[in-house]
Order: structure tokens, then sequence, then C-alpha cells
């Protein structure tokens, strides 16, 4: 695990800090902790794919569709970001 967070993790946690930073400078998103806004993301990209057969049983929604992936994935920006 150390391995994978080391090589893997942690660069892509510090690339988040830093963004997460600057739009917190320009106001773009609300005071909170750059490991705050790291596992929030990760949890909201994250979940349902990895709930995929649940969220198909209880909505009828194959979250793996591309189509559907692909509008998760502007939610999730929206929703971040409060991107237009």
């Amino acid at each position: 695990m150390r391995w994978l967070a080391d090589h893997h993790v942690r660069p892509l946690s510090d690339a988040l800090r830093r963004l997460v930073e600057a739009a917190q400078a320009r106001g773009a998103i609300a005071p909170m902790p750059a490991v705050s806004a790291h596992y929030i993301a990760l949890g909201a990209a994250g979940l349902l794919f990895s709930q995929a057969p649940e969220c198909t049983y209880l909505t009828g929604v194959d979250p793996t569709e591309p189509a559907f992936a692909e509008a998760h994935a502007d939610a999730l920006v929206r929703l971040l970001l409060g991107a237009d």
C-alpha cells in the first residue's frame, strides 16, 4: 500500500492540493482542508461505479454506460467547481 501511495496516489494528491488551493484563492470553491477535497472528489467520482450493480438494481440506470459516465463526470465538475 505504501509503495502504491508513494508512487501513484501522492503525486495525484499533491497536484489536487495545488489545484484546490489555487481555486480557493480565486474564491472558486469553498474553504476546506485539501485532504477533505481530495476524498470528497474520490468518493463522488468512484462510489457510483463501485456500486454499479446496486445502482442499476435500484434505479434502472447503468452507470457504466458511456453517456451516463460522461454525464456523471460533468455533474461532479459542476457540483465541486460550480461550473456552468
